[in-house]
């Protein structure tokens, strides 16, 4: 079996991430937490405004969420358990909170949740989360113990894929910052500080 080239991979992966725009209507706009959203164009007619509680369908808008206050954001994935996914939707989530590009990722992380608690699987929850960049730190973890999730996309075992970071054919961070090439390659980073409910969905 020929492992997949690096470049293919993350090209085969760009699909998998969560959207990084969304319908935002007038009335959302007006208020104070959705000050910062840039590149807004009306959506085509017909489109629900998705702000948690609301569903206006008058004067939508198409929002990027690139930006939180001018810094570089981006949305990840976050796996939990239903009643844990309540309180993160009420309260936020804290500091050292794993997130991902990766819905199927989220979803294991989800599981080891519910397997913590003795909870079925029907009570996973995946959240997105939408993060200032600088807000994240690599998991070298992730790293560490590779999940096959996402090792088998470069290697077909541990040893492999070790000795792939180890030559610099899997790209390695330099630090806790460098973060790009976690999320291409383990998808995998946490928050270094916690990120308000109101980012969260």
């Amino acid at each position: 079996m020929t492992t997949p080239k690096f470049d293919d991979v993350i090209l085969a992966r760009e699909s998998e991430k969560p959207t990084d725009t969304a319908y935002v209507c007038q009335s959302c706009l007006n208020q104070p937490e959705h000050e910062d959203l840039k590149g807004i164009e009306y959506a085509i007619d017909g489109s629900i405004c998705s702000v948690i509680g609301c569903s206006n369908t008058d004067d939508v808008f198409v929002a990027n969420l690139n930006t939180i206050n001018g810094h570089d954001s981006i949305t990840l994935f976050h796996g939990t358990t239903k009643a844990r996914a309540a309180s993160i939707l009420e309260n936020g989530i804290d500091a050292n909170t794993y997130l991902t590009t990766n819905e199927e990722l989220a979803e294991y992380f989800g599981e080891c949740a519910c397997d913590e608690q003795n909870l079925d699987y029907s009570q996973i929850q995946i959240l997105k989360v939408r993060v200032i960049k600088s807000n994240l730190r690599v998991d070298f973890e992730a790293y560490a113990e590779p999940i096959t999730i996402f090792r088998n996309d470069f290697a077909t075992s541990d040893t492999d894929w070790h000795e792939m970071c180890e030559s610099g054919e899997i790209p390695y961070p330099s630090n806790e910052k460098d973060i790009e090439p976690a999320l291409k390659v383990t998808t995998c980073v946490k928050t270094a500080e916690a990120v308000t409910s109101q980012y969260i969905s």
